[in-house]
């Protein structure tokens, strides 16, 4: 199975992963378990003989794994898109406050880019920001008619800006270091790694 996908992806296809011989590799390299997106597993086991393999999720949300409200809602989402969704779950989910988050497997959405405010990676490479990434989340679990408005030309521009509020104060109201303090110590490790390179 192939779907196209943007131009700089590597064959210009969608690749199946197997997780068992991606397990398999890390374990071998001394990597310990392989990351996997919170909806990697099946709700059945696969027919025998079948490889375990997932296609690419319809929408990758890259939420902060350090924010105790985006860690609810993510949880929401993820169980809600395997009860709707059995097998081949809509939505994988990416966190952003990983020590190996890259970037460059996600859009070249940056650290600091993405802890400013909700990303999300469509299928066909497209990014989605703030309200738009839970209209198109919440439709793939079955859940549109609640943001539905939130589209709508009058209502979009209001429900953008009160996003916006609210993604300038969320590491205040979680009790978290500001977005510089944050960048800061996610450089820290980074540069202590490359100084000690030969």
């Amino acid at each position: 199975m192939s779907v196209q996908i943007p131009a700089g992806a590597p064959n210009n296809q969608l690749h199946l992963v197997d997780w068992q011989q991606l397990e398999a590799n890390h374990f071998v390299l001394g990597l310990g378990p392989a990351p996997r997106p919170l909806t990697y597993a099946p709700r059945h086991a696969p027919a025998p003989g079948l490889p375990r393999v997932w296609p690419m999720a319809q929408l990758t949300i890259l939420y902060d794994g350090a924010c105790p409200l985006c860690l609810r809602e993510v949880r929401f989402l993820e169980r809600r898109d395997r009860r709707c969704n059995p097998g081949a779950g809509r939505l994988a989910f990416v966190d952003i406050d990983a020590a190996d988050y890259d970037p460059a497997r996600h859009g070249g959405i940056g650290y600091r880019e993405a802890m400013g405010r909700i990303h999300a990676i469509a299928a066909d490479g497209s990014v989605l920001v703030d309200v738009a990434v839970f209209r198109q989340a919440y439709a793939l679990i079955g859940l549109g008619w609640l943001y539905a408005p939130t589209g709508w030309p009058l209502v979009a521009p209001l429900v953008n800006r009160l996003y916006g509020l609210w993604a300038a104060a969320r590491l205040r109201l979680t009790r978290r270091p500001c977005l510089d303090q944050l960048c800061a110590l996610r450089q820290q490790p980074l540069a202590a790694a490359a100084a000690s390179r030969p």
